[in-house]
């Protein structure tokens, strides 16, 4: 069964999130389901959501092009015996992040060739409780598909 390419794309940065799990960076990695966000996430934990797609201002005949927003939760959860800023956690947390879902940029294959370009805009920071922490990397991931066919580039 084919996938469209906007699909391929959120598991590929899935991928990218999952990478890091097996690197130790993180201890989980996961996308929005119908439960929606974890009601008490584990530390260092990345939870995908799917933003809206908008249509790139740019269009190439024959093609459409697109612009999907990604929000990727990190949460922390910080020990009452950590000597450390929290805010030291997450902004490794966010570097590390940030770092894997760009770094196929350099080589021209964003995203494992699926995509045009990706962007990380501005991050948010967010409390959920006293006990948890976190930011918010934004990801924006351009990229296209034919005109009458969103399952092929």
């Amino acid at each position: 069964m084919s996938v469209p390419v906007q699909e391929t794309i959120a598991q590929a940065v899935l991928a990218k999130l999952t990478a890091l799990v097996s690197a130790k960076s993180l201890a989980s990695a996961s996308r929005a389901t119908l439960a929606g966000m974890p009601d008490s996430p584990e530390d260092k934990s990345a939870f995908l959501v799917q933003m809206e797609c908008a249509e790139d201002s740019a269009q190439l005949q024959g093609y459409k092009n697109w612009v999907q927003a990604f929000d990727v939760y990190l949460f922390v959860r910080p020990s009452d015996r950590d000597t450390a800023a929290v805010d030291t956690a997450i902004n490794a947390l966010r570097a590390d992040v940030e770092k894997q879902l760009l770094s196929d940029l350099p080589a021209g294959d964003a995203l494992f060739g699926l995509a045009d370009n990706a962007a990380i805009r501005a991050p948010l920071l967010f409390e959920l409780g006293e006990a948890c922490v976190g930011a918010i990397v934004r990801l924006e991931v351009s990229f296209r598909h034919l005109e009458f066919d969103p399952y092929s580039q």
